[in-house]
């Protein structure tokens, strides 16, 4: 194994277990179903219009390239070229 992929694999490890430390002290805040879905009304107008456009954005840009993709190509397993 190289050194640059010992770098790499452990930059991934470093950030899943940042983002596991983040959800476990996040999730001590949590005590019911609507401070995990809507942060328990305390997010705010624009952090809320903000995370519905990420949702959307994200959603649509995965189910649209994916349906661009079948479109165009005609098999969505098709490879680019």
């Amino acid at each position: 194994m190289t050194n640059t992929q010992i770098l790499i694999l452990l930059s991934v490890a470093a950030y899943i277990l940042v983002n596991l430390g983040i959800g476990y002290w996040a999730s001590r805040f949590i005590k019911n179903e609507a401070d995990f879905i809507i942060a328990g009304g305390r997010l705010g107008w624009l952090l809320s219009i903000g995370t519905i456009f990420a949702t959307w954005f994200g959603a649509e840009t995965c189910m649209g390239s994916a349906g661009t993709s079948f479109a165009v190509k005609g098999d969505w397993a098709s490879s680019p070229g």
